[in-house]
Order: structure tokens, then sequence, then C-alpha cells
């Protein structure tokens, strides 16, 4: 069973790893941007704006995995037929799944948080 969990999940991460680049692929690069591997943060707007698109991916990531981690979980809810082992190891992976979400929410309230440092100083 362990097995056949672990391929699932193997399996839609390369899914998801291989959307997520193609995507990125086909995107334009923004306007401005200067084809280096580096970019400078020069003002607090664009420390908040470089931020964001951190916390956009965290957010992302996290969710998909909790998602996954859900489903995984029901699944070995159901085909645990009652037994204690099985279903201990479906409620490990909810509460996996719960700290992922929070983790992701946090996420995304960060740059509020460096927005208003910013702001106040």
């Amino acid at each position: 069973m362990k097995k056949i969990g672990s391929f699932f999940f193997l399996l839609l991460f390369l899914l998801g790893a291989g959307i997520s680049v193609s995507v990125l692929a086909a995107e334009e690069p923004p306007e401005g941007f200067k084809g280096g591997p580096v970019q400078t943060v020069k003002t607090g707007g664009e420390l908040v704006t470089l931020i964001q698109e951190l916390t956009n991916w965290v957010f992302v990531v996290f969710l998909l995995m909790a998602v996954i981690f859900v489903i995984l979980a029901a699944f070995q809810f159901l085909s645990g037929g009652g037994d204690p082992q099985a279903v201990a190891q479906a409620r490990q992976k909810l509460i996996w799944a719960a700290v992922g979400i929070i983790v992701a929410t946090l996420a995304r309230a960060i740059p509020t948080v460096v927005n208003n440092i910013i702001n106040k100083v």
C-alpha cells in the first residue's frame, strides 16, 4: 500500500512540476527585466514585491501538498478497513495537511507584515 501511495504522490508532484515549468516558460518577462540572474532591490516597494512573489510560490506549493495529503489520507481511511494502524497513519496525514494549510496562510501574511513595517519606518 505504501508503494502505491508513494508512486501516486511522486506522479502528482512530477505532473505539477511539469505544468508549472511549462507555464513559467510561456510567460513573457516583466517590463524592465534586464535579463541578469540577480536583481538588486533598491526600494521598499521592490522588496515587498519580491517577498510577495516568493510567498505566492510558497503558498501554492504548500496548498498543493496539503491537497495531496488530504486525498491520500481519505484514500487510506477508505482502504484501511478499520485497521488501527492505517487509521492512525491517515490521521497523521490529515494533521500534516492542516499544518501545510496554516503555513501557506502565514506565507500570504508575510508581505503585509513587511509592508506595514516598511511604511511605519
